[in-house]
C-alpha cells in the first residue's frame, strides 16, 4: 500500500491528495519523508519542496494531535504505541537530517523587503517550521539535533560577522560554504526557537548558556554589520526574545549593549565613552538607531519608571548628542528613527512628569544637553513642540509646508538664552541640528538661503551657541553650505529700492559672521582656538568659488585684532593666496590684499619671524611700492615690526635681514633658462623696502631696525653691504662665483623695480630711496662695465640668456633713474651711462646688419642680444618725464639706419632645448622687436614712416602674432595701432586683416585674466582710434568695427567691464570731434549706434554672474581706501559707468551746441523711441526693475538730456510721439519722467498747450493712465509759468480740467483729479491770482469739502505726499542728479540702476580735461527732493500691471494652525523595519482586503493603490499584476505598490476566490446601490472584510452581488448619480479605518 501511495505521489498533487488522505495520517509519513529526501537530493524546483513540507507539517501536526487523544483515551495499548512512536522518531530523524537541514543550508532568502515573494524566504520559513514540529513530537529524543542546530547558527553568525569584519562588506559578500547556514536562514531558525520556548515546549528549552553566547554573537553583529536588513532582523525579532528570556540579567546586557552603541564602531578598543559615536557624524550609522528603536520597549517603558538597576538613557548626555546626530544624519529613515527616540521621550517625561537631567561631560557648561521638570513642563512643551513641527516640516519639499513655520525658529531661538530664574529652556546644540536640516533642505532659494541668513545674524553673546562647544557646526555645515555661490544670489526678485548690502543678503550677513562670533568669547584662548581652527576649516573645502571666497575673505579681514596665529596659522593664509591662482588677476590681487589684513589683525607677532612673513607677503603679486597694502604694511610694521620673533642667532631684525641677504646672494643659481628667476629675491627686496620704511618714519633711536649698526650710518647700509661688496667687484675681480654675482643681480634689480615706482618728486624725499642710490653711486661704472662685458661675449648657452635679460633690465632701470636725476651727484655718471648706450646701439647695428644665414644657437642668441640692446638704446632716450624725446644726430642716424626685420628662428641641429623655452625666447625676441619698431615709426621717423615700410610691418605684425605669447602680443597691438595710421589712408584691408587677426586672439586668451584685459584694452586703443572712427559710414572697415562692437556687446553680457573700455575710448572721439569749431555732428561724428549702445547699456545678466558682479560690487564698496579696492578698481568699473560715461559725453555734446546738433538729436530720439516700441512688443505689462522698465527709463533719461537742444519741430514732434505712448506705461519712474519731459517742452514752447487740451477732448483716448498724465503735468506745470498772465490763463483751463475729472467714473482718476485740484487752487493762493480766486469762489467751498472727505482721506494724502506731486519743480530740479539718481530712487529702482553725480563728473574727467559751462547742471542746487521718501503710489486701471504683491498676499504669522504633512510619531517606524519576516502585513488595518479586478482604468487603480497604502489596507488585489508597472497608474501611486501586499485575480477567477475568503472568515462587502444597499453611516465594518468596488460604467455584476453579504451605498445630495471609483473606494477605506483603528 506503501508503494502504491508512493508511486501516485507527484509534488503538484500534494494538497489535492491530503484533502482525502489525513483519515490515515501514520500510512503517509513515510512516503513523503522519501519522497522530500529524493527531492532535496536531485535539487528540485523550490515551490515543489515548498509544497511537499506543507504536506509533512501537516501529517506532522495531525499525527501530535491524534498521539495526544490516543494517549488520553486508551493507555494499555502502551507498549503497541510506544513501538509506533519509535518508527515516527526515526522517520522524524531522517526527516530532520535528510530534509530540513539540507533544505536550510542551501537556501539563500532575498531581501526582507521581498518576503512573500521570494520562494526561498518561503522554503525556509516552511522548513523552520517543519523543524520545530518534528522537534516538538518527540521531546527527549531530539534535544541532540536541536543542539546540532543550534551550533549550526552560532557558526553562521560567527562566519558571517568574520566575513564582514574581514572585507568590510554586506550580506551579499559573506562566504559561502554548503555546511552553514546563511544568516538570515540563521535568525529564522533561532527566532522559531525562542518562539518555541516561549510557548514551554519541554524539548525547546534554551538554556543559560545559549543564551549568553547568542547575545554575544548579537553585539558583534551588531558592532560590524553595515546590512539594515541583517540588523533589522536581529533588532527587530531576535534581540528582544533573547533579553526576555533572561530578566534577571536584563540590566546588564542593556548596559552592554548601550555600552557598545556609544562607542566608536571603527574603534577596536571595545566599550569606551571616551571614544564615543558622537564625536562624528561619519561614524554614526543606521544600525544604531535602529537598534535602540527596537530596544525603546526596554529603555523607555511605557510606563515611565525603570527597573532600578536599568540604565537610564534620559539622563545620558551621550545618548542626546547621539540623537542630534541621527536627526541631522544624511539618511532619511535615521532621521525619523532619531525623531522617534526624541518623541518618545518627551512624551514620557509630560506624561508622568518625570525629572530629567542630562547634564553635558562639561561642567562649566551650566544647561544640559536635554532637561525637563514639572515646573517648567508648560513652556519646555510648548518650544520642543516648535522644535520638532519645524524638523519634522523640513522632511517635506514643498516650501509653502514649512514657510509658515519660519518665525518660530525666534522662539527656539531665544530658548537658548540664559534666564535669570533659571538655566535655559533648550541647549544651543539643538539649535545646529535644526540649521543644519535646514542648510541642506531641497530648496535652495528659499530654506537654505533664509536659514544661512538667520544663522549668520545670530547674536553669539546671548545664544551660548559657541561658548556650549558648537564650533565644529561652524566649520563643518556652515562651511559647507557656504561654499556654495546658490546662497549668495539675491533673495526674490526685488520689489524696493535696495542698497548695496541688499544686493546678497547672505554675503552681506558673512561679512559681519566672524567678528561677532570672535567677540562672543568670554575667554581669551577660547577665541584663539576659533580663529586657529578656522583655516583648516576652509582649506578642508577645495575648490571655492570666487563669489563665496570674495565675501569669506572680506569677513576674515574685518575679524578685530587679536595675537592668535602662530607661523602654522600663517603659512596656511600663504596656502589659500596661493590656491586664488585660477581667480582673474584684480580679484586674486584684491582678496589677497583681504588675506594680508587678515593676517595684520590675527598675527602673533611672537610666533612668527620676520623671514617667515616675508615668504607670506612675497605671494602678493599685487603689493608694489607707493600702493594702498604697502602704505599699510609699513605703517603695521612701524607699531608691531619690532615685536617680531628673531632668528635664531640674530640680536636684531637689522641683523636677520643682512643674514638674509648674505644667504640670497650665496645661493646656488637655478639652471636651465625655464627655472631662472627672482621669486625669492622679490620677497626679500620687497621686507627690505618695507622695515626700511617703517624704520625710517619713526622717531629718532625708535625704529624698527633699531641695533648696533656698526660703521654703518643707517640700517639699510648694513643690509644693503653685501650686495655693495659684490657689485663693486663685478668687473674687476675675476674668481667672483659667477652664481654670486648672478644672484646678486637679481636682488639689486627687484630692489631698483620697487623704487622706479614713485615720481621723481616723491623719491627725491624718501630716504630709503636715496640711501639705495648713494650706494648704487659708489658701484655703478663697476656695474655698467660688467654689464657691457656680458653683453659683448658671445655664448650658445641658454644660462646666458637669463643672466644677459637681468643685464639688460638693470640697464634700462638705470637709464629711467638718471633720466629722473637721482643719479645727479657726479656728472661723469650720466656721461659714462650715454657711452655705454652708445656702444650698445652701435653693437645692435653691426650684429643686426650682419646676415646670419646658419641657425645655430649662438647665432640666434647673438640676435636676440642685438635686439636687446637696441631695447635699451630707445628706453634711455623714452624714458624722460616730459613729452619731448631729444636724440642726439647721430645716434638718429644709426637708428634710422638699422635694420630689425629680422625674426628669431628654431636652432638648427640638436640643441637640448624644450619647447616652452624657445617658445619663450621667441617672445622675448618678438616683444623687444616690436617695442623698438614702435619706437622708430613713432619717433625716429625718416624711412620709417614710408608707406612701403609701414605696409611690410603691419604683415609681419599680423604673422609674428601666431607664434608669440604673453606680454609679447601687446607690444605687437600697440606697433600695430600706429602703423594703422600710417596704412590705412592708402590699404584698408590689410588693417581690417589685422583688426580681425589681432580680435580673435584677443578673445582666445580670455582664460588668462591678466593678459586677456592688458591685450583687450590695447586692441580697443589701436582699433578705434580717431582715424579709424573717422572713417566714411560705407567703408569696409567701418562695417569691420559696427561687427566688431556688435561682438563685444555680447560678450558684455556675460562679462564686466568689456564695453566700458570701448564706449570710453569713443567718447574721446566724440570729444575730439565736437573740439574743432567747424565741425558738423550730424555729419562728422560716426557710429552713432554706438552712442545709443552706451545710453541705454545696463546687461540683465544671468543669476549666476549678477551674483558675481554683486559680490565685487560690495568689495569695492565695503573697502574704499584700502588696498582691495584699489587693485579692483584697476579693471573693474561698474556697469553704470558705462552710461555715465555716455551721458557725461551727450551733456558734453548738447553743451557745447555744435552745428547739426538738433538734427543728432532728433535723428538719436527717434532711434530710442523705436527701440522703446520693440521693447513694448516683447511684453505690454512689465515689473519694477525687470528687463523691459530699465530699458524703458533708460531711454527717457537719455531723451530728458537732449531736450535743451531740440528746435521747435523736433519738440513738436516729440511732444505728439511721447503722449502717445502715455497710454502704456504705468512704472511710475518713467511716467514722471514722461511727463516731465512734456512739461520742459510747454515751458519753452507755450504755443503747443494746446495739444494737451485737444488729447483731454478726444473721448477714445482717456485711458486711465492718459488721464491721470495729463491731471500730473497740468499740476506740476502750473505752479513754475513764470508770466502771471500766462499763469491765469493756464490755470483756468487746468482748474475747471481739474474739476471736471473729480467726477470722472473712474475711482483712480478721480482721485488724482481731486488732488490736482487742491494743489493747483493752493498754487492760485500762495501766488496771489486775486482775479482767478475771485472769478470761482465756488472752488473754495469744493477744496475745503475735499478736504473734509472721509472716504479717500488716506489715499489722497499717500498721492499728495508723493514726491511728484508736493516736493517737485520741474526747472530747479532739472540736473543729472534727479533725472539718473534721485527721481529713480525715490521711484524704487533697484540701486545699481541708480548713477550719482560723482561719477558722472568722475567719467566726463576722464574723457575732457577742458572746462565749460553745462547747459545741465549736474547737481540740484536745493535739497528737497532728497528729504522725500520713495513712493508707493501706483497707478491701477485697466491698462496697468501692478508688480508688488497685493495687500492681502500670505503672511506668516508666529502662531495658529499650520499644514502638517507627518505621520503621528507613534507611527514614523515602519512595520517592516522592525517586523516578523514570518508574518508579513502585520500592521495595523492588515485585515481588510481591497478588491479592484472589476477596474478598468489604471489612474484610479493607482489612485486607489496610494489610498490603500495611507490606510493600512492589508492586501490589494488587480485584476493583473502588470498594471502596476504601467506610468498611468504609477502616477498616481508614487510608489505605494512598494509598500502593498499585492495579489492577482482576474475578473473571471472573483467568484471562486470570494467563496474562499468567506470560508476564510472574510465578510464580503461590495460599494454599490442596490435595492438593499445599506447607508454606509449606518454599518459597522468586522475586522476581516473584504471590499469589492465595480466596475466605473457597469458596477458589481449582478451574480456577483448574489455572493456578497452585504453592499452599503454612500449618500448623496446633488443630482449627479455616482461617485468616481476611487474616491467611492477612498470613502469605505476611510470609514473602515475610522471604525477600526482611531
Amino acid at each position: 500500500m506503501a508503494a502504491s501511495i508512493d508511486n501516485s505521489l507527484q509534488p503538484n498533487s500534494y494538497q489535492t491528495f491530503l484533502r482525502y488522505a489525513l483519515l490515515n495520517p501514520t500510512s503517509l509519513l513515510e512516503p513523503l519523508t522519501e519522497s522530500a529526501i529524493r527531492l532535496v537530493k536531485q535539487d528540485g524546483e523550490v515551490s515543489d519542496k515548498i509544497e511537499l513540507a506543507s504536506a509533512l507539517l501537516a501529517v506532522i501536526e495531525e499525527l501530535a494531535h491524534r498521539s495526544e487523544d490516543e494517549t488520553r483515551a486508551d493507555g494499555n495499548q502502551s507498549d503497541r504505541k510506544e513501538h509506533a512512536l519509535v518508527n515516527i522518531n526515526e522517520l522524524l530523524e531522517r526527516l530532520l537530517t535528510g530534509v530540513c537541514i539540507p533544505s536550510l543550508q542551501s537556501s539563500r532568502p532575498g531581501d526582507i523587503h521581498d518576503r512573500g515573494r521570494d520562494t526561498d524566504f518561503q522554503l525556509v520559513h516552511t522548513m523552520c517550521e517543519l523543524t520545530l514540529s518534528c522537534l516538538g513530537f518527540r521531546r527527549d529524543e531530539m534535544v541532540a539535533v536541536r543542539d546540532i542546530l543550534f551550533m549550526m547558527c552560532i557558526k553562521s553568525l560567527q562566519t558571517y560577522c568574520h566575513s564582514a569584519k574581514l572585507s568590510h562588506i554586506d550580506r551579499d559578500k559573506t562566504l559561502e560554504s554548503g555546511e552553514d547556514f546563511h544568516v538570515f536562514t540563521s535568525l529564522e531558525l533561532l527566532n522559531y526557537f525562542f518562539e518555541a520556548a516561549g510557548k514551554h515546549i519541554p524539548t525547546i528549552v534554551i538554556p543559560q548558556v545559549w543564551s549568553d553566547k547568542l547575545f554575544s554573537e548579537i553585539l558583534r553583529i551588531l558592532n560590524i554589520t553595515r546590512d539594515k536588513t541583517v540588523c533589522s532582523r536581529v533588532v527587530g525579532i531576535l534581540l528582544p526574545k533573547v533579553l526576555s528570556h533572561s530578566i534577571n540579567l536584563l540590566p546588564d546586557r542593556l548596559k552592554l549593549l548601550w555600552d557598545q552603541l556609544s562607542c566608536d564602531p571603527n574603534s577596536e578598543v571595545g566599550p569606551d565613552k571616551s571614544k564615543a559615536i558622537v564625536s562624528a557624524t561619519s561614524g554614526c550609522h543606521s544600525n544604531t538607531f535602529l537598534t535602540l528603536c527596537g530596544m525603546a520597549d526596554f529603555f523607555f517603558p511605557a510606563g515611565g519608571t525603570l527597573n532600578a538597576d536599568v540604565i537610564d538613557l534620559k539622563s545620558i548626555d551621550v545618548f542626546w548628542n547621539l540623537v542630534q546626530i541621527g536627526l541631522k544624519h544624511d539618511d532619511s529613515m535615521t532621521r525619523k528613527r532619531a525623531m522617534y527616540l526624541l518623541n518618545r521621550v518627551l512624551d514620557l517625561c509630560s506624561k508622568f512628569n518625570i525629572e530629567v537631567m542630562a547634564h553635558n561631560s562639561n561642567d562649566k557648561d551650566i544647561c544640559p544637553v536635554f532637561w525637563w521638570s514639572a515646573a517648567n513642563s508648560g513652556n519646555l512643551q510648548d518650544i520642543w513642540a516648535d522644535f520638532i513641527l519645524m524638523v519634522e516640516a523640513l522632511e517635506e519639499t514643498q516650501v509653502h509646508v514649512f514657510k509658515p513655520l519660519m518665525p518660530r525658529l525666534k522662539g527656539i531661538i531665544e530658548a537658548t538664552f540664559p534666564r535669570e530664574t533659571g538655566r535655559p529652556y533648550l541647549h544651543s546644540s539643538w539649535l545646529t541640528v535644526l540649521f543644519q536640516r535646514c542648510f541642506f533642505h531641497e530648496s535652495k532659494n528659499t530654506v537654505v538661503k533664509w536659514a544661512v541668513l538667520e544663522f549668520l545674524k545670530l547674536n553669539f553673546k546671548q545664544c551660548p551657541l559657541l561658548e556650549q562647544g558648537n564650533r565644529e557646526f561652524i566649520y563643518g555645515s556652515l562651511l559647507k553650505v557656504l561654499h556654495d555661490s546658490g546662497v549668495y544670489s539675491r533673495i526674490g526678485q526685488p520689489e524696493i529700492n535696495m542698497e548695496a548690502e541688499g544686493r546678497s543678503p547672505v554675503g552681506t550677513a558673512l561679512l559681519k559672521f566672524f567678528k561677532s562670533s570672535s567677540q562672543a568669547f568670554s575667554d581669551n584662548s577660547e577665541k584663539v582656538c576659533f580663529l586657529v581652527d578656522l583655516l583648516p576649516a576652509i582649506q578642508s573645502y577645495s575648490g571655492w568659488g570666487t563669489v563665496p571666497m570674495t565675501y569669506l575673505c572680506q569677513s576674515l579681514a574685518n575679524i578685530p585684532a587679536c595675537k592668535a596665529w602662530d607661523w602654522t596659522s600663517v603659512k596656511r593664509v600663504r596656502d589659500i593666496i596661493a590656491s586664488l591662482v585660477t581667480f582673474p588677476t584684480h580679484l586674486r590681487g584684491a582678496l589677497s590684499c583681504c588675506l594680508i589684513e587678515t593676517v595684520l589683525n590675527l598675527i602673533d607677532v611672537s610666533q612668527v619671524t620676520l623671514h617667515q612673513f616675508a615668504i607670506v607677503i612675497g605671494t602678493v603679486e599685487c603689493l608694489k611700492r607707493g600702493s594702498l597694502l604697502w602704505q599699510q604694511l609699513v605703517g603695521w610694521f612701524t607699531i608691531f615690526g619690532k615685536d617680531l620673533k628673531l632668528e635664531d642667532g640674530c640680536s636684531s631684525l637689522a641683523d636677520g635681514l643682512y643674514r638674509s641677504v648674505c644667504s640670497c646672494i650665496d645661493a646656488q643659481a637655478p639652471q636651465g633658462y625655464s627655472s631662472a628667476g627672482v621669486i625669492d629675491a622679490n620677497h626679500l627686496a620687497k621686507i627690505l623696502l618695507l622695515t626700511a620704511e617703517a624704520h625710517f618714519a619713526a622717531e629718532e633711536n625708535e625704529g624698527l631696525l633699531r641695533g648696533n649698526l656698526g660703521d654703518y650710518p643707517t640700517p639699510l647700509h648694513k643690509m644693503l653691504y653685501p650686495i655693495q661688496d659684490v657689485v663693486c667687484r663685478l668687473h674687476s675681480h675675476a674668481y667672483l662665483p659667477s652664481s654670486k654675482a648672478d644672484q646678486t643681480l637679481k636682488l639689486l634689480l627687484a630692489i631698483l623695480n620697487q623704487i622706479t615706482v614713485d615720481r621723481k618728486e616723491e623719491l627725491q624725499k624718501d630716504t630709503t630711496t636715496m640711501v639705495i642710490i648713494y650706494i648704487m653711486e659708489q658701484c655703478l661704472e663697476e656695474l655698467l662695465s660688467y654689464i657691457m662685458s656680458k653683453i659683448t661675449m658671445e655664448t650658445d648657452d641658454l644660462i646666458h640668456v637669463s643672466r644677459l635679460m637681468v643685464c639688460f633690465d638693470l640697464m634700462e632701470i638705470l637709464s629711467s633713474l638718471t633720466h629722473r636725476g637721482l643719479f645727479g651727484i657726479h656728472s661723469s655718471v650720466k656721461q659714462y651711462l650715454e657711452d655705454q648706450v652708445t656702444k650698445m646701439a652701435q653693437l645692435a647695428s653691426r650684429i643686426l646688419a650682419e646676415e646670419h644665414k646658419d641657425n645655430s644657437m649662438q647665432s640666434q642668441i647673438k640676435k636676440l642680444t642685438a635686439i636687446s640692446c637696441l631695447w635699451c638704446v630707445i628706453h634711455h632716450y623714452n624714458n624722460t618725464d616730459t613729452n619731448d624725446v631729444c636724440i642726439p644726430k647721430d645716434m638718429k642716424a644709426v637708428l634710422a639706419s638699422i635694420n630689425i626685420n629680422q625674426r628669431f628662428e628654431r636652432p638648427s641641429g640638436d640643441i637640448n632645448v624644450s619647447t616652452q623655452d624657445l617658445g619663450k625666447l621667441v617672445s622675448t625676441y618678438e616683444e623687444k622687436r616690436w617695442e623698438c619698431v614702435h619706437f622708430m615709426v613713432n619717433v625716429v621717423q625718416d624711412s620709417w614712416t614710408s608707406h612701403e615700410k609701414c605696409e611690410w610691418l603691419m604683415e609681419e605684425c599680423i604673422s609674428v602674432l601666431d607664434i608669440v605669447y604673453g606680454s609679447a602680443i601687446l607690444s605687437i597691438i600697440n606697433c600695430l595701432e600706429i602703423l594703422i595710421q600710417q596704412v590705412l589712408p592708402a590699404n584698408a584691408s590689410i588693417c581690417i586683416d589685422s583688426m580681425d587677426i589681432t580680435w580673435r586672439l584677443v578673445n582666445d586668451i580670455q582664460t588668462d585674466s591678466g593678459l586677456y584685459w592688458l591685450a583687450y584694452m590695447a586692441f580697443i586703443k589701436m582699433a578705434f582710434q580717431n582715424c579709424v572712427l573717422a572713417a566714411p559710414a560705407n567703408s569696409d572697415i567701418s562695417q569691420k568695427v559696427h561687427t566688431i562692437v556688435l561682438e563685444i556687446c555680447k560678450i558684455a553680457e556675460q562679462k564686466p567691464g568689456v564695453l566700458y573700455f570701448l564706449i570710453s575710448r569713443y567718447c574721446q572721439y566724440v570729444v575730439t570731434v565736437i573740439e574743432n569749431e567747424d565741425c558738423d555732428v550730424e555729419t562728422d561724428i560716426n557710429h552713432v549706434d554706438l552712442l545709443i549702445q552706451g545710453c541705454i547699456y545696463g546687461p540683465i545678466q544671468r543669476r549666476d554672474h549678477r551674483t558675481s558682479q554683486d559680490s565685487i560690487s560690495i568689495l569695492m564698496k565695503n573697502s574704499v581706501n584700502k588696498p582691495a579696492s584699489e587693485v579692483a578698481r584697476s579693471v573693474i568699473k561698474p556697469d553704470n559707468c558705462v552710461r555715465a560715461s555716455m551721458i557725461s559725453t551727450l551733456l558734453t555734446v548738447v553743451s557745447k551746441k555744435p552745428k547739426g546738433m538738433s538734427t543728432l538729436a532728433k535723428r538719436l530720439c527717434q532711434d530710442l523711441l523705436k527701440k522703446a516700441m520693440a521693447v513694448s512688443e516683447i511684453r505690454k505689462h512689465y515689473l519694477l526693475n525687470s528687463y523691459q522698465h530699465r530699458i524703458k527709463q533708460r531711454i527717457w533719461q537719455t531723451i530728458l538730456v537732449l531736450q535743451p537742444c531740440f528746435d521747435k519741430d523736433t519738440s513738436e514732434f516729440m511732444l505728439k510721439e511721447v503722449i502717445g505712448t502715455l497710454t502704456s506705461d504705468c512704472q511710475l519712474s518713467i511716467k514722471n519722467l514722461k511727463e516731465w519731459f512734456v512739461v520742459l517742452v510747454l515751458l519753452k514752447y507755450p504755443e503747443f498747450q494746446s495739444i494737451i487740451w485737444q488729447v483731454i477732448e478726444k473721448d477714445a483716448a482717456r485711458t486711465v493712465n492718459l488721464m491721470t498724465s495729463i491731471i500730473s503735468i497740468i499740476t506740476i506745470m502750473g505752479p513754475v509759468i513764470e508770466s502771471k498772465r500766462e499763469k491765469e490763463s493756464f490755470m483756468h483751463q487746468a482748474l475747471t480740467l481739474a474739476m471736471s475729472f473729480t467726477m470722472a467714473g473712474n475711482f483712480t482718476v478721480r482721485l488724482y483729479a481731486q488732488a490736482a485740484f487742491q494743489r493747483l487752487w493752493t498754487s492760485c493762493e500762495q501766488q496771489n491770482l486775486t482775479e482767478l480766486i475771485d472769478k470761482y469762489p465756488g472752488f473754495q467751498k469744493c477744496v475745503e469739502f475735499m478736504q473734509n472727505s472721509r472716504h479717500t482721506d488716506r489715499l489722497k494724502e499717500r498721492l499728495l505726499g508723493n514726491f511728484f506731486y508736493f516736493k517737485f519743480d520741474p526747472l530747479q530740479d532739472y540736473s543729472l542728479e534727479t533725472i539718473f539718481h534721485t527721481l529713480p530712487f525715490l521711484c524704487n529702482v533697484i540701486e545699481e540702476e541708480l548713477i550719482s553725480p560723482d561719477i558722472l563728473q568722475a567719467e566726463l574727467c576722464s574723457i575732457s580735461s577742458s572746462e565749460m559751462d553745462f547747459i545741465i547742471p549736474f547737481r540740484n542746487e536745493r535739497d528737497d527732493l532728497k528729504m522725500c521718501e520713495p513712493g508707493t503710489w501706483k497707478v491701477r486701471g485697466p491698462t496697468a500691471h501692478s508688480s508688488s504683491s497685493s495687500e492681502s498676499a500670505d503672511v506668516i504669522v508666529n502662531t495658529g494652525d499650520v499644514q502638517k504633512k507627518i505621520t503621528p510619531w507613534t507611527e514614523t517606524l515602519l512595520s517592516h523595519d522592525l517586523d516578523d519576516i514570518g508574518s508579513y502585513g502585520n500592521r495595523k488595518g492588515g485585515k481588510l482586503i481591497l478588491v479592484t479586478s472589476l477596474i478598468d482604468k489604471r489612474p484610479n487603480l493607482g489612485g486607489l493603490c496610494r489610498t490603500s497604502e495611507i490606510f493600512g489596507v492589508g492586501t490589494f488585489v488587480l485584476g493583473n499584476l502588470q498594471y502596476a508597472e504601467s506610468h498611468d497608474f504609477q502616477s498616481l501611486s508614487v510608489t505605494a505598490e512598494k509598500w502593498l501586499q499585492l495579489q492577482e485575480v482576474k475578473p473571471s477567477d472573483l467568484r471562486p476566490y470570494l467563496l474562499e475568503m468567506r470560508k476564510q472568515g472574510y465578510t464580503l462587502v461590495g460599494v454599490e446601490q442596490t435595492a438593499n444597499s445599506t447607508n454606509i453611516t449606518q454599518y459597522r465594518f468586522l475586522e476581516k472584510t473584504l471590499l469589492l468596488l465595480g466596475n466605473e460604467k457597469e458596477g458589481i455584476p449582478v451574480d456577483l452581488i448574489q455572493l456578497l453579504d452585504v453592499c452599503v451605498e454612500i449618500p448623496q445630495l446633488g443630482i449627479i448619480r455616482s461617485l468616481n471609483v476611487h474616491v467611492s473606494g477612498a470613502l469605505l477605506i476611510w470609514e473602515y479605518t475610522r471604525q477600526q483603528l482611531l
